[in-house]
C-alpha cells in the first residue's frame, strides 16, 4: 500500500503574540515518522515523507505534492505548533479525494482527538507510540477498528469512539533504525548548516515530574535501548550517510548511568569519530562521568536550568537545587564540556525580580550559551490545569494558553522576553572578550555609567583582537546582522551594535580596510558620539 507521511510545518504565532516560544525552528529530519516508516517497509508498503518544515511549501502546494504520489494513506505526524497547518492540508486532501485515508497522531494528539477526528475530512488519530498501532491498521485495511490501541475513530452512526490506548513499547531494540534513506539529509545541512540531521534515541519515556511537562502518562514510561544497539546505529550513520556529528534528542540522555558508560566504552572501543550532543539533567553527571563521554566524543550539554530562583524550580517540581546546577557548569567547565543552559520566564506564580535573578544566575555559570523561553500553556501538564482553573491567561491559541498573572502581566513579560534576548547577545559579545555582565541590574535599559564602564573595559581588552582576527570577524559580524534586523530605537540595542561597530572597525582597520573602518566609526558615533574610536592605537 502507498503510504505518505506528513511532517506538516509550523505555523509562526510569535509575531503576533511576541512570543518566542510560538516561534519557528530550524528542523531536522521528523525521527517519530522515521521510525514508523522503517516498520511501514518491513512490512512491504511503499512510503514517502513528506517533511514540509524542510520544504516551507504553501498548505496548497503541500497537498498538491501529496496528492500527486497518489498515496491511499495519508498520515499527519503534528504538534501544538503545526496542527493548524496540518488540518488545512488535510481538509484539501480528503477534498480532491475523499477516498484517502487520513490520520493524525502525535505526542499532544489525546488532548483534542475527539474535535479532530469529528473533523469530515480526518477519519482517525492514532494515541500512544504508533510504530506497532498505525502499522497493524493498514494491515488490516482498515477493519475491525475496536481492536487497534489507542484509535479514535467514527463509528457506523458517526459518533466518536476511542479505544483504550495500549502500552508503550517495552523492547525499542525490536524497532528498525529509522528510515533515514527516504529523506534527503543534505537538503537539511544546506538549510541549516549549522545543524546535524543526524538524530538518534537512546530511550524513550520520562521518569520526573516537572510540572510544565506536556508529556502525555501514557508516553512518561521510561525505556532505554540496549546501548550496543545504540553504537552499531551511530555506526550506521557514519558508514552510510558520512555522520560526523550527531544530536541524542531524548529530553534526559543519562538517566541510566551504566548505560551512558557502555555506550561511550563502545564508541571507543570501535574507534568510531563522533562529535555528539545531548540534553540531560544536572543531577544525572558527574566528573567521572563527564571525563567518560568527553573521550567518547561529547561536545555540548544542553541543560534544562529553567530558574535561577529555588522557590520558582519548586514551583516547577524540577527537583533540582541551585548548588547542585552550579557545581555541574563548573564540572563540565573544568572537564571541557560546552554547556548550554536553557531557562524559563512567565511561569505562574514568577515575579519580574525572579526573572532577572535568572538572567544573574545564568552568567554566573558562565556557559557557552544560555537562552529564555517564556512559558506557554500546552494541554497535559500539571501547570496547564492550574493556568486553565485560575484563568492565568490573556488568550488561546489552538489549544495552547498564553499566560498572563498579576506578577506577570501580558505586557510585561513581551518586554522581558525582548530584554533577555538582548542580554543574551550583549553576554556573547562581553564573554567572548572576557569582560562581566552587569548583574542586579533590573532596569528594562542601562543607565550612561554602566555603559561607560562596559566600553572602558572592553578597550581595554580590545588586544585579544590580535588573536584570531578572522574568525572574530566572522564572529561579531553574525552577531551585528542578527541585532539589525530588529533594532529599535532606544538605548539597550543601540548601545550593543555601537560595541559590535567598534570592534568591527578595529579588525578592518587592522586590515588595511580605512575605508570600512571609517564607514563602521560614522555609525558607532551616529549611535553614540561620546565613544572614542582607538584606531590609531593599531
Amino acid at each position: 500500500m502507498k503510504i505518505a507521511l506528513v511532517y506538516p510545518d509550523a505555523f509562526d504565532a510569535s509575531k503576533r503574540y511576541h512570543l518566542n516560544t510560538l516561534g519557528k525552528y530550524p528542523t531536522r529530519p521528523p525521527l517519530g515518522i522515521l521510525y514508523l516508516a522503517a516498520v511501514l517497509e518491513q512490512k512491504g508498503h511503499q512510503v514517502k515523507i513528506f517533511d514540509n518544515a524542510l520544504l516551507e511549501q504553501s498548505n496548497n502546494a503541500s497537498a498538491d505534492s501529496i496528492l500527486e504520489y497518489k498515496p491511499a494513506v495519508v498520515g499527519f505526524s503534528t504538534t501544538f505548533k503545526n496542527l493548524c497547518n496540518g488540518r488545512e492540508t488535510a481538509k484539501l486532501i480528503k477534498k480532491s479525494n475523499h477516498n484517502i485515508k487520513v490520520i493524525f497522531g502525535g505526542p499532544e494528539v489525546i488532548h483534542y482527538s475527539a474535535d479532530l477526528v469529528a473533523h469530515p475530512f480526518i477519519d482517525m488519530v492514532v494515541l500512544g507510540e504508533a510504530d506497532h498501532a498505525f502499522p497493524d491498521l493498514v494491515d488490516g485495511k482498515f477493519k475491525n477498528l475496536d481492536s487497534v490501541p489507542g484509535l479514535v475513530y467514527k463509528g457506523p452512526n458517526g459518533k466518536v469512539r476511542t479505544n483504550p490506548v495500549g502500552p508503550p513499547i517495552l523492547d525499542l531494540d525490536a524497532l528498525p533504525y529509522p528510515a533515514l534513506h527516504l529523506v534527503d539529509v543534505n537538503a537539511y545541512i544546506r538549510k541549516w548548516p549549522q545543524f546535524t540531521p543526524f538524530t538518534i534515541l537512546t530511550s524513550r519515556g520520562c521518569p520526573y515530574r516537572c510540572s510544565f511537562c506536556s508529556r502525555p502518562p501514557q508516553n512518561r514510561k521510561y525505556r532505554a535501548r540496549d546501548p550496543i544497539k545504540v553504537v552499531g546505529e551511530i555506526e550506521h550513520m557514519v558508514k552510510a550517510y558520512g555522520a560526523t556529528k550527531i544530536d541524542f534528542i531524548e529530553e534526559n540522555f543519562a538517566v541510566v548511568r551504566d548505560n551512558v558508560i557502555k555506550m561511550c566504552e563502545e564508541i571507543i572501543r570501535r574507534g568510531i569519530k563522533i562529535s555528539w550532543n545531548c540534553n540531560t539533567r544536572v543531577n544525572n553527571v558527574d566528573r567521572e562521568l563527564l571525563l567518560k563521554m568527553k573521550m567518547a566524543g561529547l561536545y555540548t550539554i544542553f541543560f534544562g536550568v529553567e530558574s535561577g530562583s529555588q522557590r520558582v524550580l519548586d514551583l516547577m517540581k524540577k527537583d533540582t537545587d541551585l548548588e547542585q546546577i552550579r557545581k555541574t557548569f563548573k564540572t563540565c567547565r573544568e572537564v571541557g564540556v560546552h554547556r548550554y543552559a536553557s531557562m524559563m520566564l512567565g511561569v505562574p506564580g514568577e515575579t519580574k525580580s525572579e526573572v532577572f535573578d535568572s538572567l544573574d544566575f545564568a552568567v554566573s555559570l558562565k556557559p557557552d550559551q544560555f537562552s529564555f523561553q517564556t512559558y506557554l500553556g500546552i494541554p497535559g501538564s500539571e501547570l496547564y490545569e492550574k493556568v486553565k482553573k485560575e484563568k492565568l491567561y490573556s488568550e488561546e491559541w489552538e489549544t495552547s494558553l498564553i499566560v498572563s498573572t498579576k506578577e506577570l502581566p501580558r505586557k510585561e513579560v513581551v518586554k522581558l522576553e525582548k530584554e533577555m534576548e538582548w542580554r543574551m547577545v550583549l553576554f556573547k559579545i562581553l564573554a567572548r572578550f572576557g569582560v562581566k555582565m552587569p548583574v542586579k541590574n533590573h532596569n528594562y535599559h542601562y543607565d550612561k555609567p554602566v555603559f561607560k564602564d562596559l566600553f572602558a573595559k572592553l578597550r581595554d581588552k580590545v588586544h585579544l583582537i590580535k588573536e584570531k582576527p578572522g574568525e572574530l570577524m566572522i564572529y561579531l559580524e553574525k552577531l551585528s546582522q542578527r541585532l539589525e534586523k530588529v533594532k529599535r530605537k532606544d538605548g539597550f540595542e543601540q548601545s550593543i551594535l555601537a560595541y559590535l561597530y567598534l570592534l568591527l572597525g578595529v579588525l578592518h582597520y587592522k586590515k588595511g580596510s580605512n575605508k570600512k573602518a571609517q564607514e563602521l566609526a560614522q555609525m558607532v558615533h551616529d549611535l553614540d558620539k561620546e565613544v572614542p574610536i582607538p584606531y590609531e592605537a593599531f
